[in-house]
């Protein structure tokens, strides 16, 4: 009886295993796909589309001017950047303080209200 186990709990057990060999499948190809991506991200060029703006993308080795070009490229790519940002920063900076002012009005009218109400 021992030598013949039961035919449910044989499949049964081949059934989970499969299941659970699945499950480490999708672990293992996950893992992969996340260090793929870690590596790509690693591999990322930050001039290349200051290359291909001035049309030096397949250029290995570049002379002194242009390496200074690629150079002003990117700087002023980069302040145009950061004007921009100031210039949201700067408009939502505005707009808070005008929301500040008016709600400090209301809250100043609603206390002369409030107070003269009181006095009476």
């Amino acid at each position: 009886m021992r030598a013949t186990p039961n035919e449910e709990e044989l499949f049964s057990k081949i059934l989970e295993k499969s299941i659970y060999e699945k499950a480490r499948d999708k672990m293992k190809q996950g893992k992969k796909k996340d260090e793929e991506e870690a590596g790509e991200s690693k591999t990322h060029d930050y001039l290349r589309p200051i290359l291909k703006k001035l049309k030096l993308q397949d250029v290995a080795v570049f002379d002194p001017e242009t390496a200074i070009s690629v150079k002003n490229e990117a700087l002023r790519s980069l302040k145009e950047r950061l004007l921009t940002r100031a210039e949201i920063i700067q408009r939502r900076l505005d707009q808070e303080q005008k929301n500040l002012e008016e709600a400090y009005t209301n809250l100043k009218r609603k206390g002369e209200n409030y107070g003269s109400e009181q006095q009476a």
